[in-house]
Parts: C-alpha cells; sequence; structure tokens
C-alpha cells in the first residue's frame, strides 16, 4: 500500500497542485492539434452542409463534429498520459511518493485515448459516411494503420480485459498456460502486454505526435478523394 495522500495539508495540495498543472497543459497546450485538424474540420463540414436535409444521410449531418470530438478527446488522453508519466520520471528518485501518485493517474487515460481513437476510426471508414462524404475508405484505413498499427486489436484486448486475462476470447478458452493470460501495463502513451484475439503480445504506442502525423497524411487524402 502507498502513502496516504492527506496526512500533511501541505503535501496533499502541493500534490494536487502539480497533477492539476500537467493534466491542464496537455488539455490545453494542443495548438499544434488544432493546426492539423482545421483543415479536416473544414472540408468535413464543407461536404456535410448539402446533406443536412436529407434524413438519409443523418450519421453525415454532423461529420466534422464527430470526428473532431472523438480525435481531440484522444489526443488530449494520450498528452495527459504522457506528460504524467514524464513528471512521474522527473520526481524520481528524489519524491517516490509523488511519482508513484502520477503513474497511478495516468492510468486514468489511456483507455480512454485508445477506444476513442478506434471511434475516430471506425466513424471515418464507414460505408456511409466515407461514401456520402467521398472520403476514400482504404485511403482512411492505410492512414489510421500506418501511424497506428493493430489500433482495433489494441481496443479490444484493452475492453476484454476481463476475458484476456482469463485465456478467454468471445467467451470461449483459447488456450490455459500461464503465459497466455494477459498481463497488461502502461508507460505513459504506451500499452505493453496486450493481446490479440489469438492471444499474441503486442506494444501499442499512441504518443501524442503520432497523432499530428495522422491527422497531416488524412487531409492530403481526403483532399485527393
Amino acid at each position: 500500500m502507498g502513502k496516504e495522500i492527506g496526512a500533511n495539508s501541505d503535501e496533499k495540495n502541493s500534490l494536487y497542485e502539480k497533477v492539476g498543472l500537467t493534466i491542464g497543459k496537455a488539455f490545453f497546450d494542443d495548438y499544434a492539434l488544432r493546426e492539423a485538424i482545421r483543415p479536416i474540420y473544414h472540408l468535413l463540414s464543407k461536404r456535410s452542409q448539402i446533406l443536412l436535409k436529407n434524413k438519409d444521410y443523418q450519421a453525415c449531418n454532423h461529420a466534422a463534429d464527430t470526428f473532431n470530438s472523438y480525435i481531440v478527446s484522444s489526443y488530449h488522453a494520450a498528452s495527459a498520459a504522457e506528460q504524467l508519466f514524464e513528471a512521474a520520471n522527473t520526481l524520481m528518485p528524489q519524491d517516490r511518493f509523488g511519482a508513484a501518485n502520477f503513474i497511478q493517474i495516468q492510468h486514468a487515460f489511456g483507455l480512454e485515448a485508445v477506444v476513442h481513437l478506434h471511434l475516430a476510426k471506425s466513424y471515418l471508414i464507414r460505408k456511409d459516411v466515407s461514401t456520402f462524404l467521398k472520403l476514400k475508405q482504404h485511403a482512411t484505413e492505410v492512414s489510421f494503420d500506418r501511424f497506428f498499427p493493430k489500433l482495433k486489436d489494441a481496443r479490444d484486448s484493452l475492453v476484454h480485459q476481463d476475458d484476456r486475462a482469463l485465456a478467454l476470447v468471445h467467451d470461449k478458452p483459447i488456450a490455459g498456460k500461464e503465459k497466455d493470460v494477459q498481463f497488461v501495463g502502461q508507460s505513459g502513451a504506451r500499452f505493453f502486454g496486450l493481446k490479440d484475439r489469438n492471444l499474441n503480445e503486442f506494444v501499442f504506442s499512441f504518443t501524442p505526435k503520432l497523432y499530428i502525423e495522422l491527422l497531416i497524411d488524412l487531409q492530403k487524402s481526403m483532399e485527393e478523394s
């Protein structure tokens, strides 16, 4: 068990302040992301405007806001996880208590980052969305796979941790050996110990810089479609 927060009010307040500043920076210092997503937002907005009054295209009516919500939320969570981990490293070994709490808090953001990133991809490659908004479905998939390979596997591994920890996939036993059991770890914007549907282990990285590279690639693909 770690040291209880609150035994010393000054120590508690100092820790709260450091954590708040770190998370705040991750959420508000996002100029690079905003610049990268702006052209995509405008493009999706323009293409969806002509569909606003057609009920057959409801999934596309708010394409810009939907994609923006998913990708921005994911980026902020990834940035928070990365910066909390980096802050923990700067505290070691002088302040092991503070470092341990930063490490603990980073876990609150990892799952959100991966799930929302997968939602962003899933939305853009939906057949109706890609067709009506004139997006190249295959090109979109290639872009995501280039910067975030095994994204679906990572999402599945995380949201089904209880199954993978028992060596199950879709409620069916895959193996019974100890090496097949999943134990997930997180170091900032990186998960390790994930296992795919065949229980093969892999590492998934979702560092903030990859989001910028992805958006630049997506913009190019969308403008060519």
